[in-house]
């Protein structure tokens, strides 16, 4: 679970001081999570849409009505295509 103190805490200082992010970044979630969970990953989520990092791919996945452990079988090797994709 994302911990928005934290996470959205560095994402905000890390692009005070840059606008480049080299890398390629993969996030799911299920639809049918808390909002307590979601929202801080939503969240997170648009803050890096706004900051517009140069050379970063961000790559969001949501999976429609499943659960959470149900999702893996399909978000891990989407993930993992995404990241290691030549």
């Amino acid at each position: 679970m994302i911990k928005k103190e934290s996470t959205l805490k560095l994402e905000t200082e890390y692009f005070s001081n840059h606008t480049e992010l080299n890398s390629t970044v993969f996030l799911a979630y299920s639809s049918s999570e808390d909002k307590n969970y979601t929202n801080p990953i939503d969240e997170f989520i648009q803050n890096i849409q706004m900051h517009n990092y140069k050379g970063l791919k961000l790559v969001t996945q949501i999976f429609e009505d499943q659960i959470h452990l149900l999702m893996y079988p399909t978000a891990l090797p989407n993930g993992l295509k995404t990241i290691f994709k030549p």
